[in-house]
């Protein structure tokens, strides 16, 4: 007969005191391991914050590691280049420089007192001359389509033709806006002479001359010719009042005029009449007078002289006494190639162009400050055959 078998001893009875104490035991254990890892989870936790704030004080209170601040670099303002006044302190004129560019091209060029650097301006080429005032000025250019010159007036930024076939030209020396020049015409060469100032374009006189005369000298009332070895000073009505044979105009003055004569520099008066020799060295020399910055006469005459030496030149400035026509010099440089001389504004500065030893065919224009004695040299583009000071 089929009997199930039971095995026994696996497990404790439910019910049995060994079995209530053996599930007692388990009990207690799982209980106190987890009380153990909470006991363990806080220590951790803890130790971790008091970590924390022990860095967070290091790292508040220690700096030798940190990184530098950054500074943005400040480039400063920049700083434009000096204008031609900050140049020539006490300059008070613009300039305009006449030459040709570095490709050869025939231009003039202005600098304004305020400006860093010259510009090209649009007018015809010529050799230019400033009037007395330092407003207007004159210059003879090529004709496009032909052989003679024209006489053109105004002033920097404009000039017209009020002339043609002109060979010579002169402004008066102590009336801005008087020009006198002479013209060829079917009825011979004349002296024709206008009022560029408040009257405008008034015809003055015109005075028949001889076929190779030249203007140099409107002084006053009088206008002085040179033709044929002479130096002749005539009335409005073309009269003859003096002459000087066997001189070379030089330049004039209000009043008074150099002129070579027998051999020597010579400083004569509104009659040609020779009064003193120019202590301006035994070379060839070249000479300007100066003006007043108001226009007028300076009480001292003053004149600058640049003279050829076998070294070079040499550029000097003296004032003259018209009562004891003493002459005393202010100062004396040393040029090397030097271009035609020209005073700027008033009496103070001169300027002479000159090339660029170093690198042509550029130019420098050395202005020298009779004042203080300091000579400033401007780079020019170019080579510059003449510069003039204007208003």
């Amino acid at each position: 007969m089929d009997r199930q078998i039971d095995v026994a001893g696996a497990e404790l009875p439910h019910g049995s005191p060994e079995a209530r104490h053996a599930r007692d035991s388990r009990w207690a254990l799982l209980a106190a391991g987890a009380i153990g890892a909470l006991i363990g989870a806080a220590a951790v936790l803890v130790m971790t914050m008091g970590d924390t704030r022990t860095e967070t004080e290091i790292a508040a209170t220690d700096t030798s590691l940190a990184a530098p601040a950054f500074v943005r670099p400040d480039p400063g303002a920049v700083r434009p280049p000096p204008s031609l006044a900050e140049r020539v302190p006490g300059l008070t004129s613009d300039l305009v420089a006449f030459g040709f560019t570095p490709s050869g091209q025939a231009v003039i060029q202005q600098w304004f007192i305020n400006a860093t650097e010259p510009r090209t301006i649009d007018v015809p080429f010529g050799f230019a001359i400033v009037d007395a005032s330092g407003q207007w000025i004159a210059a003879l250019a090529n004709q496009r389509y032909g052989d003679s010159l024209n006489l053109h007036v105004g002033n920097a930024a404009y000039q017209e033709a009020i002339a043609t076939d002109v060979g010579s030209a002169v402004w008066s020396t102590d009336q801005p806006g008087r020009i006198v020049w002479t013209e060829r015409t079917s009825a011979g060469v004349f002296a024709f002479e206008q009022d560029q100032g408040v009257g405008g374009d008034s015809a003055l006189f015109e005075i028949p001359v001889p076929e190779n005369a030249r203007v140099v000298w409107l002084d006053g009332g009088r206008l002085t010719i040179a033709s044929g070895g002479s130096i002749i000073a005539l009335q409005q009505d073309g009269s003859e009042v003096a002459r000087l044979d066997g001189a070379e105009f030089v330049a004039g003055a209000d009043g008074w005029a150099a002129v070579r004569y027998q051999d020597t520099l010579t400083l004569v008066d509104a009659d040609l009449v020779p009064r003193a020799p120019i202590p301006a060295g035994d070379e060839a020399c070249n000479v300007r007078f100066a003006r007043s910055s108001d226009g007028g006469t300076s009480p001292l005459l003053r004149l600058a002289a640049l003279c050829s030496t076998s070294e070079g030149a040499t550029l000097e400035v003296m004032d003259v006494a018209p009562t004891t026509l003493t002459f005393t010099s202010r100062t004396v440089i040393e040029l090397a190639e030097p271009g035609a001389i020209s005073w700027l504004d008033g009496d103070r500065f001169v300027a002479v162009p000159q090339p660029d030893p170093v690198s042509r065919p550029r130019s420098v224009i050395a202005i020298l400050d009779t004042q203080t004695g300091t000579v400033t040299e401007l780079q020019w583009p170019g080579a510059v055959q003449g510069v003039i000071g204007t208003r």
